[in-house]
């Protein structure tokens, strides 16, 4: 009884501890023509104590989605109106939840590297430069979401070839009971928004 008693407490500090304790997610993606490849590393004190979630394709994933596109069932009307009301519950979700999500999850730096041209000089440029406005745009929707301490994009415009080479990396931290929380919090304002 007694053995019991201390392997409770004993699992009771653990979770305790494991609760406040501060967890790092690193992350780090590659996308080209040819393959994409994204790996999530989870480590709580240095990278070297962690382990890496793969992601990749797989041939079934493949031949699914190009089974979708061939099928088409619903109307570009009733998708769209799906669409728009999902945005709505979305805003509605984010605008109620955004403030306790910035002070719980912290960005510490994000990393950005595109390769980029479509073999024509001016439509390159051009597209560049809308590239450009997407990326600060969807940045500032990071911002909004979480605190990010640091970040560094770079779009490198290749004007006689036609190419795609992205390369995505960062890390992000937070505590396991911040993100309980969140989702606690998520879930009412996304259940309120329904």
């Amino acid at each position: 009884m007694k053995i019991l008693l201390i392997c409770l407490a004993v699992l009771s500090v653990l979770i305790l501890f494991l609760l406040f304790i501060r967890l790092n997610f690193y992350f780090e993606g590659y996308f080209n023509n040819e393959s994409k490849n994204f790996m999530l590393r989870f480590y709580v004190f240095t990278k070297k104590l962690g382990f890496n979630i793969k992601f990749k394709e797989t041939k079934k994933e493949k031949e699914k989605k190009e089974a979708g596109k061939a099928e088409g069932k619903d109307s570009f009307i009733d998708k769209a109106k799906r669409v728009k009301n999902n945005i709505n519950i979305l805003k509605n979700t984010f605008s109620a939840s955004k403030g306790h999500i910035k002070k719980s999850i912290t960005v510490k730096y994000v990393n950005f590297s595109m390769d980029f041209g479509l073999g024509d000089a001016a439509l390159t440029g051009i597209s560049t430069g809308v590239l450009w406005g997407v990326i600060y745009s969807a940045f500032a929707l990071v911002c909004k979401l979480f605190t990010v301490k640091e970040h560094k994009f770079s779009i490198d415009p290749i004007f006689n070839k036609n190419i795609m080479k992205i390369n995505l990396g960062g890390v992000v931290y937070t505590r396991l009971v911040d993100i309980l929380a969140a989702a606690i919090i998520i879930f009412r304002n996304y259940s309120k928004a329904k």
